[in-house]
């Protein structure tokens, strides 16, 4: 059995390590599967056009120029999806991204003026890219989210924006071919975000839930081999009562520490851009990829426990 300092110490670098998961996994619920959310796009596949960015959801937000953001998440399991760009007017310049849920940019397909289709894919698609679709792009979940920032020069750009984005198009690569649709993908018993579940003992009930989406990395395996010292196991319910209450005292504990870290760490950062990196790039810096889900995401963990 873990005792408290072991489980402090566990539970400081569990959190650094699925908070960009939990953090996505409660985006994609209020935006694509809670209809009673105020964030709710209407469901996968659906573009949830926000407000004018501000600087903690974007850097590319400044005083000389403004971008608008849309994002939109698909599930992937029955069949790919196509994301399609419009050609825009002027130089009008777009940036897109696209991640799974662990936060990884899993591609950036379309930059400064260029448009075009891409093919979004579960990790285990195997198929034929079509004509006029310049690539699969696969993250590390059967889930992923793209975003599209637009440039909008003035304010009275806006109405042309506005109708720019009606152009952002995804569609199951079934109807962009001609066939059939896909049979439906299984259900899932979706574990209900309520509140900040990354600021809450939620925390580790939404992880364990939020795991079992994703495919697992041979490199995270030494990290997923501790954290299940503390009960984080992707499908399995989570049960505080299974440790006494030293334990729990003591993980509540790392998360405080973890979050006071991350806290101090935003003070320093000016670029989130530079948070938002493929696997590859971000390696084991698992702290980062932490960093750019609180800098970005949609939770505050500032208001923490």
């Amino acid at each position: 059995m873990v005792r408290p300092a072991e489980a402090k110490a566990i539970a400081a670098s569990a959190y650094i390590f699925l908070a960009p998961l939990v953090t996505n996994y409660a985006a994609m619920y209020r935006e694509a599967i809670d209809p009673s959310s105020p964030l709710y796009s209407g469901g996968f596949g659906q573009w949830l056009h926000h407000r004018t960015a501000t600087t903690r959801e974007s850097n590319r937000a400044s005083t000389h120029s403004t971008w608008l953001h849309s994002s939109a998440w698909t599930d992937l399991r029955s069949e790919p999806w196509v994301l399609s760009i419009p050609p825009t007017k002027s130089g009008r310049a777009y940036e897109v991204r696209t991640s799974d849920l662990w936060g990884f940019t899993v591609d950036e397909p379309l930059t400064g003026d260029d448009h075009g289709r891409v093919l979004l894919a579960s990790p285990a698609w195997i198929g034929q890219i079509p004509d006029g679709v310049s690539r699969a792009v696969r993250g590390e979940s059967d889930f992923l989210r793209s975003e599209i920032w637009i440039r909008m020069p003035e304010a009275g750009d806006l109405p042309q924006v506005r109708s720019i984005q009606q152009g952002y198009v995804l569609a199951p690569l079934s109807a962009v071919v001609g066939l059939a649709p896909a049979p439906t993908a299984p259900p899932i018993g979706w574990w209900p975000v309520r509140g900040d579940a990354a600021t809450t003992d939620e925390f580790w009930a939404v992880a364990n839930f939020a795991l079992t989406l994703t495919t697992p990395h041979e490199q995270d395996r030494a990290i997923l081999d501790r954290i299940a010292e503390i009960g984080v196991v992707a499908g399995r319910r989570w049960d505080p009562t299974r440790f006494d209450d030293q334990v729990v005292e003591a993980m509540g504990e790392g998360i405080d520490d973890a979050i006071t870290a991350l806290m101090r760490a935003t003070t320093t950062m000016d670029d989130i851009d530079e948070l938002h990196r493929s696997r590859a790039a971000t390696d084991r810096d698992y702290f980062s990829r932490a960093l750019g889900a609180l800098m970005a995401g949609p939770t505050q963990m500032a208001n923490a426990r």
